[in-house]
Parts: C-alpha cells; structure tokens; sequence
C-alpha cells in the first residue's frame, strides 16, 4: 500500500472585526513630561511624538506599530458613544499619519485631548479650529482600532 503525503493549506484570512485602542486613566493625572516605551526611545526627540505617548498610554500585548493601527469611527459625528480615554489620531490617506491624541470628550466641534509633540510635553489639549491644519482641525479625528 501506497501512502501519498498530504498537503495541508493554511489560508489566513484578516477579520473583519478590530477592536478600539483603550488607553489607561492615569493618563490625565499624569506629571507633564514626554512618555514613551523604551522602544520608541530611539532619539533625541522620537520620545516627544505624538504617537510614543499614545503607545505609552493604550498599551496592547503585543505592542502594535502605527502601521497596525486602522481608521475607526469619526470622533465628531459620534462624540457621545465613545468612551473617554480612548486612542484616536488622524487618517488622511486611510492610514496613520499626522497627529494621536488620548479622547477625553468633546462639545460641539470641540474635542478635549491628552497629548504630546515636541515642543509640548503631556498634558490636556481643546482641538477646536475646523478651519486649521490636518492635526488642529477636529474633523481629521478618528478612533484607532486594530
């Protein structure tokens, strides 16, 4: 008897189901100061960025890169279902580039953030001018899910 080897295929298939980047509460109680992981801390100013602080803050197991992260729901449109203390950050391509911000609440074109960039270590924010730039205008703001 003849015995033919299988061939087993393996097909990984992405779900559609991602879940919302939750950060810690701590995060506004928080000593101003640039937050990072020891992974973001590659030079002089790579702990100041926006997204370190965030990854420092919504820590997930594994950690994930910016590149993982994925354009959720519009933070304005839906401002009352979104939980405080959550990820959100701008999407201008469908993918991450810009600006990460900690959502605490928002009022009308308003949103309350916790954030960090250089030149502004971590602490509370009000994004309001829906005539600014990419990352000052409060409509560019979106959940980060992965």
């Amino acid at each position: 008897m003849k015995v033919l080897p299988l061939l087993f295929i393996v097909v990984f298939v992405q779900s559609a189901y991602s879940a919302t980047l939750t950060c810690s509460s701590s995060c506004t109680t928080a000593t101003p100061k640039y937050y990072c992981l020891a992974v973001d801390n590659t030079s002089t100013t790579s702990c100041a960025q926006c997204a370190a602080g965030v990854k420092y803050w919504c820590p997930t197991n594994p950690l994930l890169s910016t590149r993982s992260w994925v354009k959720g729901i519009k933070v304005l449109d839906n401002c009352a279902s979104i939980p405080k203390y959550t990820a959100i950050a701008t999407f201008p391509t469908g993918s991450y580039s810009g600006h990460a911000a900690v959502f605490i609440s928002c009022s009308g074109n308003t949103i309350k953030v916790y954030d960090q960039y250089v030149d502004k270590m971590w602490s509370p924010r009000d994004i309001w001018n829906t005539a600014g730039t990419l990352v000052n205008n409060p409509n560019n703001y979106y959940t980060i899910n992965y």
